[in-house]
């Protein structure tokens, strides 16, 4: 696995060919087996049959939701440094995609990151279903789906949300 493009998945490349495949839950430096999820001519998406080597980057996703599918955050797989890392790439590759402009030219300094990377997000937007057993619950997206991964604790969305959320919920 090759790098972080723009959006929630790795994109290493296979074969001779190189074809381009965008890996679920990889981290750039991964060796992976994968299994097609779907397959176009020139690229496709997949996911992780069997992690053959870690990245030097990998780390467990520390959210609870995340591990469950929570769509919320994209990255949790690889260390914060890392990902500071991967975001100013992202941004190079853009600058040099779409502007025609080098990277190497750009003054884009470091990303600054956070001495603590928890308790940030100060915007949620929590989408609304019904169970199967009729009770309504909130949070998520899961990814790729529009199903819910319901939220109960969110470690990334400030604690101020917390208690406004318990008091709306029992309403429901």
């Amino acid at each position: 696995i090759e790098k972080f493009p723009f959006g929630p998945d790795a994109l290493g490349f296979k074969g001779e060919d190189r074809l381009a495949v965008f890996v679920s839950l990889a981290v750039p430096g991964d060796e992976v087996e994968a299994v097609w999820t779907r397959k176009m001519k020139s690229y496709g998406w997949a996911r992780i049959e069997k992690l053959l080597k870690p990245s030097p980057h990998r780390q467990e996703p520390p959210c609870p939701l995340f591990k469950q599918g929570c769509g919320g955050c994209q990255w949790q797989m690889a260390n914060y440094g890392y990902q500071l890392e991967a975001k100013k790439a992202v941004v190079a590759e853009s600058f040099q995609r779409i502007a025609k402009i080098p990277a190497d030219s750009l003054p884009l300094e470091a990303c600054v990151g956070m001495q603590d990377p928890w308790r940030y997000r100060n915007k949620i937007q929590l989408p609304l279903q019904r169970t199967e057993d009729g009770r309504l619950i909130w949070g998520f997206f899961e990814r790729y789906t529009h199903k819910i991964v319901e939220l109960k604790d969110c470690p990334v969305h400030l604690k101020l949300f917390d208690e406004p959320l318990a008091k709306i919920k029992p309403l429901l």
